[in-house]
């Protein structure tokens, strides 16, 4: 999937100021709508992909700690505690 452009970023956020902030209801196009979604579902599939590299480094640095202390881990060496992520 293509990400978005600045210049079309920008296209896009010129019609929108003119749709919801004049009234030209003609401003904004379907297809603007359609390619922001899009946008939108990509970034949320790459956020999730992210979260789940995080989560796989922390398990593997929990294991790696719990080996290198000899299997007992100090809680101050994992970390301010458990983030959770929405």
């Amino acid at each position: 999937m293509r990400n978005l452009t600045e210049d079309e970023l920008a296209g896009i956020e010129q019609r929108a100021e003119l749709c919801f902030r004049y009234g030209d209801t003609s401003a904004l196009r379907a297809e603007d709508v359609a390619a922001l979604l899009k946008e939108v579902r990509w970034l949320a599939e790459q956020h999730r992909h992210m979260i789940a590299l995080y989560r796989q480094t922390h398990a593997r640095l929990v294991e790696h700690i719990a080996a290198y202390s000899g299997g007992s881990i100090p809680a101050d060496d994992l970390g301010p505690g458990e983030v959770e992520f929405p």
